[in-house]
């Protein structure tokens, strides 16, 4: 089985438990339309290292796959090479 399918199945099947249990999701619809998206995880790191600003990237459990977020508050960056 494809992995990013049978990821994207569980993420279905969290959900299906989160909206359950009355919890909320973690990823805003809206949100995920208005990002871009990246299938590649290295397609995003490359995206983040090119921004003039630090970004780091997240799998959305919304659309699995990969946005860019600038928010890094209690987040682990990976150092600069240099």
């Amino acid at each position: 089985m494809d992995p990013l399918r049978s990821w994207t199945a569980g993420v279905h099947s969290c959900r299906e438990r989160q909206v359950r249990e009355g919890r909320a999701l973690r990823t805003k619809l809206s949100s995920c339309r208005r990002k871009l998206r990246f299938a590649e995880e290295a397609n995003a790191l490359a995206a983040a290292q090119k921004a003039a600003i630090t970004l780091r990237i997240y799998r959305c459990d919304r659309c699995g796959q990969f946005h860019l977020t600038s928010r890094t508050k209690g987040k682990w960056t990976p150092r600069q090479p240099g």
